[in-house]
């Protein structure tokens, strides 16, 4: 499973939320870091990824400069934006 991690912040200081998402698009963690630099030794967590993928991960963490051209974790973002939608419009669709 590949799993990509970021700090989503446009500037590398200051508080953030950091993500960590597989390419399925599920998100399995987050943390709130000072900057860039703590968020990826945050987000970097290999017990609980062995926990949670116990037939093998693979992780990287993507910079500030780099999400808006990496494909892999531009395609899991759209993966995880059309999973909430699909959720959105389930509940919707239950009243």
């Amino acid at each position: 499973m590949k799993l990509y991690s970021f700090f989503n912040s446009t500037q590398p200081y200051g508080d953030a939320v950091g993500y960590t998402i597989t390419e399925d698009g599920d998100v399995v963690g987050s943390h709130v870091s000072s900057c860039e630099a703590w968020a990826k030794h945050d987000l970097y967590d290999p017990l609980d990824f062995d926990e949670l993928f116990p037939e093998g991960w693979e992780w990287e963490f993507i910079c500030i400069g780099d999400r808006g051209t990496h494909l892999g974790l531009k395609s899991a973002l759209k993966i995880n934006f059309e999973k909430e939608l699909m959720q959105y419009d389930c509940n919707l669709h239950m009243e």
